[in-house]
């Protein structure tokens, strides 16, 4: 560029006249050199991303720790395969749930938690000591479950549903078959609920139901009903003050009871036949019976829930942990013989009316008089409110005392 001397006279004019303008233009200039070699070294060497499965969510993190993750990962999902290939050929549930809690990852950073014919659980820390839960699922293509599409749809929408952090799915063949694996990672909770660690205690269990009730209410606004509603799908999460925060978990059975353009219904119920989804002795009658869910299957299970942590067993077992079955055929009205409310149930001593009128209603065979979610949480026993019982009432109430 050609510089002319009344050009180079009229700058020395102004840098007599504006000195203090002239600095200020100077250091600006600098400055914003400097930010944008900043910026495009830091976006050169500094950064990868990761993205779930449906592209919805980005994880960025160090370039270095990206490939720690990304081998560590690697070697741990691998190590799964190949672990849960062999246990799964063992002959009986007992020896595969044996090999599976002695599994010994290290020096790999997972964790057994559980398993299923069909899933994995392990205890997942990333390289900055965050616990995370990985879950492996067998996807099963007949099937019109898919746990991480749900999970994805629900990723952040309720305080009292677990978080999924991200899904992915992967194929491979095993003994000449297809196979296809969904991997989900979800938020850790710490907080395991069992009826022994709740012992009878009426305030942890109201805790507990409350803020499964808002989670299920959630679902059944959505259209979605859970369908393996139990004491063990649900777990607590310990916030900074020390208090707890209870969440819904496993999705793997959800899915929605009406379409979006169907009327919604409280008492609607989905035929699937073939399936009576949940787990024993959680299973409401009309999915034994018919194949049939609904919102109502899950309060039916929520009641059990109520009951089992109320009287600190699970009850249905033989003494040798053998399922009854018969027993809760007939407690559930599906045998010939059906039992008064008075006679199916069998309550502590110290059990409140509040919280047996509570599991009673969620309880009753016609899955039509059992109540929404939307009514239990004006029950008295949410509301921590006291019953006045009718003289009858009262000596219904003793004889379900034992």
């Amino acid at each position: 560029m050609k510089i002319t001397t009344s050009s180079l006279k009229l700058f020395k004019n102004t840098c007599r006249r504006y000195p203090k303008l002239i600095f200020f233009a100077v250091i600006s200039t600098i400055t914003l050199f400097s930010l944008m070699f900043i910026y495009i070294h830091a976006l050169i060497s500094c950064t990868y991303s990761y993205r779930s499965s449906t592209g919805s969510k980005v994880i960025s993190v160090n370039k270095n720790s990206a490939l720690n993750f990304d081998k560590m990962l690697k070697e741990s999902m691998e190590y799964i395969n190949k672990e849960m290939d062999v246990i799964l050929e063992l002959e009986d549930r007992h020896s595969q749930n044996t090999s599976f809690r002695n599994l010994d990852p290290y020096p790999l950073p997972i964790i057994p938690i559980r398993m299923t014919l069909n899933t994995a659980v392990f205890k997942y820390s990333t390289q900055n000591g965050k616990n995370t839960v990985l879950k492996r699922i067998i996807w099963d293509p007949k099937s019109k479950v898919n746990e991480d599409v749900v999970c994805e749809s629900l990723k952040n929408k309720h305080e009292n549903i677990i978080d999924c952090y991200m899904s992915t799915r992967m194929n491979r063949v095993v003994n000449g078959e297809k196979q296809t694996l969904i991997w989900i990672f979800f938020e850790y909770m710490d907080v395991k609920i069992t009826e022994r660690n709740v012992f009878r205690d009426e305030d942890t269990i109201r805790a507990i139901l409350i803020d499964a009730l808002k989670g299920l209410k959630y679902l059944h606004d959505n259209r979605l009903a859970h369908l393996d509603f139990k004491i063990m799908n649900i777990m607590g999460k310990t916030r900074r003050d020390g208090s707890i925060v209870y969440k819904l978990i496993d999705f793997g059975f959800t899915q929605p009871i009406l379409e979006d353009n169907d009327k919604y219904d409280e008492n609607a119920m989905k035929e699937i036949r073939g399936k009576n989804y949940g787990t024993f002795p959680f299973k409401a009658p009309e999915v034994m019976r018919s194949s049939l869910h609904g919102f109502k299957s899950d309060v039916w299970s929520l009641g059990a829930t109520a009951w089992y942590l109320s009287i600190g067993k699970i009850p249905f077992y033989k003494s040798k942990g053998q399922k009854d079955m018969e027993s809760y055929r007939m407690f559930a009205g599906l045998m010939k013989k059906s039992l008064e409310d008075h006679k199916r149930f069998k309550f502590k001593r110290q059990t409140s009316p509040e919280l047996r009128d509570f599991i009673i209603s969620c309880m009753k065979l016609d899955y039509e008089n059992r109540p929404s979610v939307n009514e239990l949480l004006e029950h008295p026993f949410i509301l921590n409110e006291r019953i006045i019982l009718e003289e009858d009432e009262s000596d219904d109430y003793l004889s379900l005392i034992k």
